[in-house]
């Protein structure tokens, strides 16, 4: 019985300091009341904040008392509210993120809290005032602290257009961002797949480059979007690779990450696009841009397309004979993937060039490989 006396005592001291006295009590009042009381003190604060801030302009204490009352909402803020109710909630946020529009310190307490309550209120109103702001001439000169919150918080709840506003913050001004620019755009991926099928479309080798950076990094994101994005730039590094004069090196370190993808996640699907590369790298690897581990791993690859490629590993088989055979060099480890991956594969139609193989001058290493995969 005491306990309940004492605790509707400090309930009401609470509540009464609140009332009674100035912006510092009103903060104190807050941080010392029982968890029961903090909604309510919340959300008297948010409207006392909300009805004096247009005469108390860049007041200290207001700020603070701000700041105070957003992040006492209780974490599940408006569960089980109705819709029209959490609309409610969501429109007094922004109302107050706008009211404090020269405060960086409430600006970004508003996020945070507003992402934190993200599964109950709606997140359309707070995704449309940081896409504005954003893609705005003004965001340049942010406070970066300020700007940083933004561009994570779009990586969280932003759509197809936060990706295109992200994508084209190319400023140098960005710089210091591009960490949290990437890992927002690869977020907004799943959601702007078709922003991205556009930009590698455009047969822009810096595009085509930054998408697979872009898939490159570790994430949650579905395997199969990311394959189907790998196919698409192995695809497009195909056309372009005899018509551009942008350094091989940087296509190849293109083609080679959208293969590994492809190979990794074992995508059938891209077989005819992994059999279409395999012409384009025997043509670098004789060129020399790819290394003999580079077109091995091509090689290999060919095995996630097994019915399709058996004839473009037989008929490379037998351009390598042919040239054991008119006593010209050719690289072992190179013939030995081709037989293995033949072997693994296992079609019968291979067995005749694999007996050329066990006739000719190849080193015991291949004709032993040749006998395995027989």
């Amino acid at each position: 019985m005491l306990y309940f006396f004492f605790n509707l005592s400090f309930s009401l001291d609470a509540k009464q300091k609140f009332i009674k006295g100035n912006i510092q009590d009103k903060i104190s009042a807050i941080k010392e009341c029982t968890e029961s009381d903090k909604l309510w003190l919340s959300n008297k604060a948010i409207d006392f904040v909300l009805e004096n801030s247009k005469y108390l302009n860049e007041d200290r204490d207001l700020e603070t008392l701000a700041v105070t009352a957003i992040l006492s909402l209780p974490n599940d803020y408006g569960n089980l509210k109705l819709d029209k109710e959490k609309s409610e909630i969501a429109d007094k946020f922004i109302f107050l993120y706008d009211s404090f529009s020269y405060s960086k310190t409430v600006q970004i307490s508003i996020i945070s809290k507003y992402l934190s309550l993200s599964k109950y209120l709606p997140t359309e109103p707070l995704k449309q005032r940081l896409n504005t702001y954003l893609s705005s001439p003004g965001s340049i000169t942010a406070d970066p602290s300020l700007l940083k919150t933004i561009i994570v918080a779009l990586g969280d709840i932003g759509d197809n257009e936060s990706f295109k506003i992200l994508y084209n913050l190319q400023d140098s001004k960005y710089k210091q961002h591009i960490d949290e620019i990437n890992n927002s755009l690869t977020n907004l991926i799943p959601v702007s797949m078709n922003e991205v099928f556009i930009l590698i479309q455009s047969k822009d080798i810096n595009h085509l480059s930054r998408i697979s950076l872009l898939i490159d990094k570790k994430t949650k994101i579905p395997q199969n979007f990311i394959s189907e994005i790998a196919e698409n730039l192995l695809n497009e590094s195909i056309v372009i690779v005899g018509n551009t004069t942008t350094t091989k090196e940087q296509l190849i370190e293109i083609q080679m990450k959208a293969l590994k993808i492809l190979y990794d996640n074992k995508c059938t699907r891209a077989s005819k696009t992994v059999i279409s590369y395999f012409d384009v790298a025997k043509n670098e690897f004789e060129q020399n841009l790819l290394t003999e581990d580079q077109f091995i791993f091509v090689i290999k690859s060919l095995a996630i397309a097994p019915i399709d490629s058996v004839n473009t590993l037989i008929n490379y088989l037998m351009y390598l004979n042919s040239k054991v055979g008119n006593l010209t060099n050719v690289q072992v480890n190179v013939v030995i993937a081709v037989i293995n991956t033949l072997g693994a594969i296992g079609d019968k139609t291979a067995i005749d060039s694999l007996l050329d193989v066990t006739y000719l001058t190849y080193p015991e290493s291949v004709l032993s490989a040749a006998q395995n995969a027989l």
